[in-house]
This record gives structure tokens, sequence and C-alpha cells, in this order.
């Protein structure tokens, strides 16, 4: 029986199959974390694209309820940002914290809500606002005065 054995002299080159096994784990495992990493920043992307678009929407009503008299009243409001973006609702809440001490400070509570599939996901904005004073007196001007100049001029 003629066995040859193989030495360092023959120069053989390659892999061995548990080597390539190996490796090919461990590519595998790293194009999936890769996979993963990719999924999660899309959705972290379009999470972020919501919010923001919130935010903009809230800052734009905040302005609106802020410049409105009417609106400014203590009690509930509520709407949608329809026909541009009717899956987005808010809702304002107007409270007097202080009525006393001071009697045109109001806190204005405004919450943003939208669906994201099966889950509802909001966004709340709180400012204080100046309530408009209800006087019937004609407001004077600061440069305006009350001295009589006579008729001379």
């Amino acid at each position: 029986m003629n066995v040859k054995r193989f030495t360092s002299q023959d120069h053989i080159y390659g892999f061995t199959l548990v080597e390539m096994l190996v490796a090919t784990f461990l590519l595998a495992i790293g194009i999936v974390g890769a996979q993963i990493c990719l999924t999660h920043a899309a959705r972290t992307s379009a999470l972020a694209k919501e919010y923001n678009r919130a935010a903009y929407l809230g800052r734009e009503q905040m302005t609106t309820i802020l410049s409105n008299s009417d609106d400014m009243t203590v009690g509930s409001h509520n709407g949608d940002f329809s026909p541009d973006d009717p899956n987005y609702t808010w809702e304002c809440d107007v409270d007097q914290p202080d009525p006393t001490n001071y009697p045109n400070l109001m806190h204005v509570t405004l919450t943003i809500s939208w669906m994201d599939g099966s889950v509802k996901k909001s966004l709340q904005l709180e400012t204080y606002g100046q309530a408009p004073t209800t006087t019937n007196s004609t407001p004077t001007s600061p440069f305006s005065s009350n001295m009589n100049m006579g008729s001379g001029f």
C-alpha cells in the first residue's frame, strides 16, 4: 500500500471547507446587520418627517390663534388642516392661570394629532398670550397731548 503524504514542500494553496463556512457565516451576519440599520434609518427618517410637518402646522396654527381675538377666549377649539393636510388635526385649550393678578394672561395649549397606521401620534405646543382688552373707550396715542395750544397759530 502506497500512501502519499502532503508535506510543506507540496505547496498546496486554498481554503478548507470549514474556513469557507465561517467566512460565509460572518459575511451573512454583516449583510443582515447593515440591512437592519438601513431599515431603521428609513423608519426614523419617516417619523422625523411626520413630526416636522406637525411642528410646522402647529406653529402656523399657534400664530393664527394668538393673532385672532376670538380664539383667545377661555375654552376649547378644534379643527383640521384640510384640504392640504387632512390627516392632521388640532385641538386648542385656552385657560387663564391667574385671573386676579393677570386678567389678560392666557395659557394656550395646542395639540396636533395624526394617525400613523393604527397608532395615534401627537405633538403638544404651549405658550402664553395676552387676551384682547374689551374697553369701550377710544385708545389715545402716546404722542397726543391734552394741552390746549390756543387758536393763535
